[in-house]
């Protein structure tokens, strides 16, 4: 189903907190996803995944967490341990890329060049949707001929969303019956 990249990212943003992201850091994933997603990169999906792995308490080293590292201490350094869906980190190094250049970040089976606004991926969505990964960086002169432009609507999979709304609802209250009797839900 085709989703405006806007519901995209505030829904993203509702399922990381709902997983227990802080607020900074679940808006950090909702604009992740959505610059994925706009892109033509399965960002939900990588999302839904990390969620999922949050839940059951098998997750490792955060990609939103390493992102934002990375945007705060100016540093393109995301260390080398092994980053949990590694797909997430991308939009936040996007802002290493040179100005007028490009810089490509790869991981077992990927290659993905990308400058400030643009992307082009090479890889199977398998290997895109890595579990973990440890990353290898390096700048490029330009993008590739055929980078991925950005667009206003992107197609997710029921099941994807299913999973993310899930998750985002784990921000709701409990409903009771003086919330009932006083009209919420809208059964008065």
């Amino acid at each position: 189903m085709s989703h405006a990249i806007g519901e995209i990212r505030s829904l993203a943003m509702r399922a990381a907190r709902g997983a227990g992201l802080s607020w900074g850091l679940a808006e950090d994933a909702g604009h992740a996803v959505a610059w994925l997603e706009a892109r033509g990169a399965p960002g939900a999906t990588a999302l839904a995944d990390l969620v999922a792995e949050r839940a059951k308490g098998t997750s490792g080293r955060c990609p939103i967490l390493a992102g934002a590292a990375a945007l705060d201490t100016g540093s393109l350094d995301t260390g080398e341990a092994p980053i949990d869906r590694p797909l997430l980190v991308v939009p936040f190094l996007a802002a290493f890329a040179p100005h007028g250049g490009a810089l490509a970040i790869g991981w077992a089976g990927v290659e993905i060049v990308l400058s400030s606004d643009a992307l082009s991926l090479n890889g199977s969505r398998e290997d895109l949707l890595a579990k973990r990964a440890a990353l290898t960086t390096m700048t490029m002169p330009s993008l590739p001929a055929h980078p991925n432009p950005p667009q206003c609507r992107a197609m997710i999979d029921t099941a994807v969303l299913a999973q993310l709304n899930d998750s985002a609802r784990r921000l709701l209250a409990p409903s009771d019956a003086l919330s009932r009797a006083t009209g919420a839900g809208g059964g008065a």
